[in-house]
């Protein structure tokens, strides 16, 4: 019975952290897209007609502009996690949008 609580306990804090990520995702493709259409349409750029095209201008933006910045205190796992986990994570949340959203 314990077993069984511990699981649908990390099951639900994995469904707060991926839904948590995902409006992150949407309010900061928001804010692109007003930001976008309000300053760079007026120079001649396309506008962005929808926050799904926005979120994937984001995570282009943000998988090109990342850096690592190695330090003593941080392990190779951490490395390991910025080298190959986080593009394997943003691609597969752009390929969700691309997939259902656009």
């Amino acid at each position: 019975m314990k077993a069984l609580e511990v699981l649908i306990a990390l099951l639900g804090a994995a469904v707060f952290f991926v839904g948590f990520i995902a409006l992150v995702a949407v309010v900061d493709g928001w804010a692109l897209m007003l930001l976008w259409n309000w300053f760079l349409v007026p120079l001649g750029l396309p506008p962005i007609t929808g926050v799904p095209a926005a979120v994937g201008i984001g995570l282009v933006a943000g998988l090109l502009a990342s850096s690592y910045r190695p330090s003593k205190d941080k392990s190779i796992s951490e490395l390991l996690t910025f080298l190959f986990v986080r593009p394997l994570v943003i691609l597969l949340f752009g390929y969700v949008v691309h997939r259902f959203f656009m």
